[in-house]
């Protein structure tokens, strides 16, 4: 068991239709990224709404990098691609989840404060990170 606090939940073949449901129909914006890449995989409705993305619009060869500014001001002036990759360092420390406060940019160029739960997510085989985003 103590190897499994580090590993990705995964989430069952059964289990994926459902996972999606919830995901589309959460008022959470939550995006799904590649987990080593940071590429952005997918984006619930919500989350699209957050940055001005159309639902049609395929937004997917982007990483979550390009809807924040290039330093998070709380972080000692950290550029935000350190500060993410960081908490993903501590989430293989930890069991679960990591949280914490992260900047973005939404589509007028205003600064929005948030709370990130970042969680790994296994889909398919392919190691995912979920980020939930709550304002």
């Amino acid at each position: 068991m103590g190897n499994q606090s580090k590993k990705s939940i995964k989430i069952p073949q059964s289990q994926i239709t459902t996972y999606f449901q919830i995901f589309h129909q959460t008022k959470t914006a939550i995006m799904l990224l590649e987990l080593k890449k940071l590429s952005m995989v997918d984006l619930n409705q919500s989350c699209r709404k957050l940055f001005g993305i159309e639902k049609n619009n395929s937004n997917f060869n982007k990483t979550p990098f390009d809807f924040c500014p290039s330093v998070q001001t709380m972080y000692q002036n950290k550029s935000s691609d350190t500060v993410i990759r960081e908490q993903i360092g501590k989430l293989k420390q930890k069991k679960g989840l990591t949280e914490f406060y992260f900047d973005w940019k939404n589509p007028k160029g205003k600064h929005l404060r948030t709370l990130l739960s970042l969680r790994p997510i296994n889909l398919w085989g392919n190691s995912l990170l979920q980020i939930m985003i709550s304002r």
